[in-house]
């Protein structure tokens, strides 16, 4: 399998091996960024993607797929901030005041999920990996991504975090 990562479908949980290092790399980037933080921006490249015209597959067919693609995006970022959260939670009782804590919890609300898949994030894990190929997932990433960096029109965009 190298280095894809497995969501093991029957518990939602990312099966050990190497996908250890992939679990560590979302403790850190969820211990940077809030769940609404992503869906501010993917929201954000969503727009100018859609205002730019930039998109490589620009018929109406492709946009949809686009649009459909960001929010599954939305919901798998959500889904792995589920696997990861409950140990992430008991860290942040250590560092954050009782007052921080309570903004944190809004702000990583998931919002897309259902609670069956609050319970078992796997399944979105393995919705989206079945829907969007990896390949597919990559060029559409990259086509949003230069999308944003190359935008200059009249809408707002922070670019610190690309």
């Amino acid at each position: 399998m190298g280095n894809k990562l497995n969501p093991d479908r029957s518990s939602g949980a990312l099966k050990e091996g190497k996908s250890k290092r992939y679990k560590h790399a979302l403790k850190q980037i969820f211990d940077i960024f809030q769940l609404a933080d992503f869906r501010e921006h993917l929201e954000q490249w969503k727009n100018i993607n859609l205002i730019t015209g930039q998109f490589v597959n620009s018929d109406c067919h492709e946009r949809e797929r686009l649009l459909l693609f960001i929010k599954e995006l939305i919901r798998l970022a959500e889904a792995f901030h589920q696997q990861i959260s409950k140990k992430q939670v008991r860290n942040a009782k250590k560092k954050y005041t009782r007052q921080a804590l309570k903004v944190l919890t809004v702000y990583n609300q998931p919002v897309w999920l259902t609670q069956k898949e609050i319970k078992n994030p796997g399944l979105v894990i393995s919705r989206f990996t079945y829907n969007f190929p990896k390949r597919y997932a990559r060029r559409t990433l990259m086509d949003m991504l230069d999308a944003v960096v190359s935008y200059e029109g009249p809408q707002p965009v922070y670019k610190r975090t690309l």
